[in-house]
């Protein structure tokens, strides 16, 4: 659950894109998306919660099921509070 959506939320990341979707399967943003290692590098290009200000750049551990960033620089808050720290579970 995403205090600021009052939502829960899906993240869904491709080869070079990223888009999250609520619990309705509404996209409330789309955005670029890379990876190196366990470095990963996003920036929201659209959408009700896009986010102008810059990419955001997290360490990824990945164990068993689940991800979890860490966050190394953004300069988004709304994007930072919502994934820094966050378990997220991987879905079918």
């Amino acid at each position: 659950m995403v205090d600021d959506l009052h939502d829960t939320i899906t993240l869904h990341i491709k080869t070079d894109s990223s888009w999250v979707t609520n619990s309705q399967g509404a996209v409330v943003v789309q955005g670029s998306f890379r990876q190196a290692k366990d470095t990963i590098f996003m920036k929201d290009v659209s959408g009700q919660y896009f986010c102008p200000d810059g990419e955001g750049v997290y360490t990824v551990v990945v164990k068993e099921l689940f991800m979890t960033f860490f966050l190394v620089t953004d300069p988004c808050g709304g994007r930072s509070n919502t994934i820094n720290g966050t378990k997220w579970a991987k879905v079918p």
